[in-house]
């Protein structure tokens, strides 16, 4: 059965590998040692009838044909077949393994929620659990061969104890032409409810009753897997190809591979060997690799790599009666232990183990802790983004402006800036659009949806609100019985705070402006007044209105 090698593999040796390959024990020599004695014999035969028994015109035709063999023999892709094939059997193998279902985390719910010591409970408990490993003996009964041979019919698993009579009585009165294992389930299902109402589960929530059938149902997946897993195998066509390609190949290469007469002065063959070193090799590794695929393709047999079943159905069942029963109610007394008080807790070591032990300074904080970044490049600044042709097009869009419309230079970029464009984020049906005036000067305006907005209320190009001061740093302002505030987010966005009817708050409208990576074309407009310093009071435009201008901590 399984053949474990891990201590043998525990450090990295000189020649810690190659120490393997004198195992016979679950060797590619065991597996494949039969097929290379055929394939030597079949080879010495053709050799020596080449050798011996053909005529020089024989012989001549024989190389030709050996030639030609060798040019096509390539056209096989062995390789990648093979290669795919065996992986693909690997990562089923393993699956399966992990599929096998353990009963522990299932027997501490069981110790916990049926705490009684009373012979009752008892019984429940042993009974809970010897339903479990009965269920998944009686599905390995019919997938494994292992587990076959141990428990050949019905009757050998209630004279091992798993079942009663009585109960091998219900399970043969069910009448289906499809598996059983689940029985046993069932069984725990219906146990669990009757405990539960003789109150011998301490569950008055029911939340552990539900972890009960949660863990049920987990474990009947497993066993379903393994079900599904011996019920569909890996297409016998994918099989026959791979198999088909491997031995096709070998043919030839009894063939290809004769050392011919060197006489002929034939490419590749100017000596003569008599036992092709390099063919045995490569025999060996690819049928070898086919039949490490033939051993793994089913692993519930008898092979060195096949499951240990029985070892899981023995190990199961001990450590299930010895959670439930043996070991329940029996806690260690509580006491402080032995670095009670201390803060700093060092574990011993012994002489042996001092070679591993970690220094201390190479302590598990970050790769980057003893990375030091030079004193003269921790200031802080934020760079300036040059306009770029397509920025440059929209007047002092991004940009602050002097008196003359000139640039000036930007001592901070926000959040919103148009390196990154802005995107409106709708509440309540509202949204705002801005616009630049044709002097540069850039005014927040609102557009309330028609669709959206109850009183179908559409402010335009023409309709700026006018803004005011308000104690809290925003600002405020009224247009057509519009009230509106503005304030500035942290993040460097634009919040504005709509109300179509300022008696009533409940109707207010909250509207963002978000930063966005691509600008869309038609929000590529300033949210605010682009000036080279922030103003104290609001100033008129050239229509008379008041545009929003930047709160006093904007550059702060």
């Amino acid at each position: 059965m399984t053949i474990s090698y891990q201590l043998s593999v525990a450090n990295a040796t000189f020649a810690g590998f190659p120490k393997l390959l004198i195992r016979w024990k679950g060797s590619v020599y065991k597996l494949m040692f039969k097929e290379l004695l055929v394939f030597s014999v079949l080879y010495t035969t053709v050799s020596l009838v080449y050798r011996l028994a053909l005529t020089d015109g024989q012989r001549r035709i024989f190389e030709r044909f050996c030639i030609h063999v060798d040019e096509t023999i390539n056209h096989v892709p062995l390789t990648f077949v093979l290669g795919f094939y065996v992986s693909f059997v690997v990562s089923r193998w393993w699956e399966q393994l992990v599929s096998y279902p353990w009963p522990d985390r299932m027997l501490y719910l069981i110790g916990h929620y049926i705490p009684g010591k009373d012979e009752r409970s008892r019984m429940l408990r042993r009974a809970l659990a010897r339903y479990l490993n009965a269920s998944t003996i009686l599905l390995a009964r019919s997938l494994s061969v292992v587990s076959k041979k141990r428990f050949p019919t019905l009757e050998h698993v209630v004279d091992a104890g798993l079942l009663t009579a009585e109960e091998l009585k219900m399970y043969n009165a069910v009448q289906l032409q499809y598996g059983k294992f689940w029985i046993p389930l069932v069984w725990f299902t219906q146990l669990v409810d009757q405990a539960r109402a003789e109150g011998l589960v301490h569950d008055p929530s029911g939340m552990g009753t539900k972890q009960l059938l949660n863990e049920l149902m987990a474990f009947r997946t497993s066993l379903g897997k393994m079900f599904m897993y011996d019920w569909v195998s890996i297409p016998v066509s994918y099989t026959q190809v791979v198999t088909l390609a491997t031995y096709t190949y070998f043919l030839g290469c009894l063939f290809s591979r004769q050392p011919l007469d060197p006489t002929q002065s034939y490419k590749g063959h100017n000596f003569d060997t008599y036992v092709p070193i390099f063919t045995i090799l490569q025999f060996v590794f690819y049928v070898g690799w086919l039949k490490v695929a033939e051993a793994l393709i089913n692993p519930w047999g008898e092979d060195d790599d096949d499951f240990e079943v029985n070892w899981f159905i023995d190990r199961h069942l001990q450590v299930s009666y010895a959670i439930v029963d043996d070991m329940h109610g029996k806690v260690p007394p509580l006491v402080k232990d032995a670095y009670w008080g201390k803060t700093e807790v060092q574990l011993p070591y012994t002489e042996s183990a001092m070679d591993a032990k970690r220094d201390e300074e190479c302590a598990d904080l970050g790769s980057t802790v003893a990375y030091q970044v030079p004193v003269k490049d921790q200031r802080l600044s934020v760079p300036n983004h040059e306009p770029s042709s397509r920025r440059a097009s929209l007047a002092g869009f991004g940009h602050p402006t002097t008196t003359n419309g000139n640039a000036a230079p930007m001592p901070f970029k926000p959040a919103w800036d148009t390196t990154q464009g802005f995107a409106p984020r709708r509440k309540s049906g509202a949204f705002l659009s801005p616009h630049e005036t044709n002097n540069g000067v850039t005014k927040l305006n609102a557009e309330l949806s028609e669709r959206h907005h109850p009183n179908n209320f559409t402010l335009g190009n023409a309709h700026h609100y006018a803004a005011k001061p308000t104690t809290d740093g925003s600002h405020s302002s009224t247009q057509h019985g519009l009230a509106s505030t503005v304030r500035v987010t942290p993040q460097g966005g634009v919040r504005v705070y709509i109300d179509d009817s300022p008696n009533d708050s409940r109707r207010s409208s909250e509207i963002h402006f978000v930063p966005r990576l691509r600008p869309r074309s038609d929000a590529l407009e300033n949210i605010v007044e682009q000036s080279p310093s922030p103003p104290v009071s609001p100033s008129r435009d050239e229509d008379g209105t008041t545009p929003l201008i930047r709160p006093q901590y904007w550059n702060h």
